[in-house]
C-alpha cells in the first residue's frame, strides 16, 4: 500500500535504520510505502553545540538514562492513567519495568544517533482487578503525545510531574554540549519528530513552577464550612468539587467565624493556588449565603 502523505521520518533516522534490524523500515521510507514496524524504536539524534562533531561520554550516558526515565513515566501513564503528582519510579511493578526497558543497539560509526529499542512482545500488567496487554508501541504513542502536548499546550496538558522533570533534566546535556536533541518515535503509526532545545526546556520549567509553586490571588471563594477552630483561628472549607481546603481568618472576622460552622459561605481573602487548584485561603470576610446544608 502506498502512503497518501510523504513520510515524516527524517533522513538521519532512515540512515540509522540501515542495520539489519531496521533495513525493512529504511526501504519502506525511501519508496513511500507505509512500514509494518514490528519493533518499536526511538532513535535519538544529538546536535552538538557550535558545529562540533563529538559528544562527551557524560552527556551520552545522561541522554540514555533520561530516555529510559521518559519511557518509564510514559509506561505508568499508559497502564494506570495520568497521576499528576507521580514522580517516584521505585513504585514500578516488575512487569512494568520489563515493558519499559530500553535497549541500545550498536552505534553506527561516526553517528551521534542513539538507536533505542523498546519491547515489542505484549506484556500483561495487572490494572485494578484485570490484566491488560501493552507493548512498546503503546509507550511510544504516549511518549509522542506527551512531548508534543507539553510543547504546544504547556500547563494545560495533563501529564505526571515526573515526566516533566525528566524532560527538564535534558537541559543538563543542552547546557553542556548540545544545541538540540531530536526524537523520532517509530511505531505502528507515524509520529512527527520532536526537537527538544533550550527554548522547549524553558517552557517545561515554567510548567513545573506552575505545578509546584503556590500563587496567591485576592478573590472570593465559596464552599461549605466543615470545621472551625476558634483558638487557632483556622477552618476547613469543602468546595463544589468536593475537595476540602484549609484556611485561617483574621481577628476582624472572629465574631463571624463563630457562626459559619455547617454553613455555605463565601470567603473574601487571599486564595493560594498550586497547579491551578485552590489549596489554602486567608479569609478577611465571611458571607453566609445559605443556611445549614441539606
Amino acid at each position: 500500500m502506498t502512503s497518501r502523505h510523504p513520510s515524516t521520518i527524517p533522513k538521519w533516522a532512515v540512515a540509522a535504520a540501515e542495520n539489519a534490524a531496521m533495513r525493512d523500515l529504511a526501504d519502506c521510507a525511501f519508496i513511500g510505502v507505509e512500514p509494518e514496524t514490528k519493533t518499536p524504536r526511538l532513535p535519538t539524534r544529538i546536535t552538538p553545540s557550535e558545529g562540533g562533531q563529538m559528544l562527551s561520554a557524560q552527556s551520552t550516558a545522561e541522554i540514555i538514562f533520561l530516555n529510559q526515565r521518559l519511557i518509564q513515566f510514559a509506561g505508568m501513564e499508559v497502564a494506570y492513567g495520568v497521576r499528576q503528582e507521580f514522580s517516584d519510579l521505585r513504585r514500578l511493578s516488575g512487569e512494568l519495568r520489563h515493558l519499559t526497558k530500553v535497549r541500545i543497539e550498536p552505534f553506527q560509526e561516526g553517528s551521534l544517533v542513539i538507536p533505542c529499542v523498546l519491547e515489542s512482545e505484549p506484556v500483561e500488567i495487572l490494572v485494578g482487578s484485570r490484566h491488560k496487554r501493552f507493548t512498546g508501541h503503546d509507550l511510544l504513542d504516549r511518549f509522542s503525545e506527551v512531548l508534543e502536548g507539553i510543547g504546544t499546550d504547556g500547563e494545560q496538558f495533563d501529564t505526571s510531574l515526573g515526566m516533566l522533570q525528566a524532560v527538564r533534566d535534558l537541559n543538563q546535556v543542552l547546557r553542556r554540549d548540545a544545541e538540540s536533541i531530536e526524537f523520532v518515535p517509530i511505531s505502528r503509526v507515524e509520529h512527527r519528530p520532536i526537537t527538544v532545545n533550550r527554548s522547549y526546556v524553558s517552557n517545561v520549567e515554567g510548567v513545573i513552577r506552575y505545578r509546584i509553586e503556590p500563587t496567591e490571588f485576592r478573590q472570593e471563594i465559596a464552599g461549605y464550612v466543615t470545621a472551625v477552630d476558634l483558638t487557632k483561628q483556622t477552618f476547613n472549607l469543602r468546595l463544589a468539587d468536593r475537595n476540602t481546603i484549609s484556611g485561617t481568618y483574621t481577628d476582624f472576622v472572629r465574631q463571624s467565624a463563630i457562626q459559619i460552622l455547617g454553613r455555605n459561605v463565601t470567603c473574601v481573602g487571599e486564595v493560594q493556588y498550586v497547579g491551578g487548584n485552590p489549596q489554602f485561603v486567608r479569609a478577611f470576610r465571611f458571607d453566609v449565603v445559605e443556611a445549614i446544608e441539606e
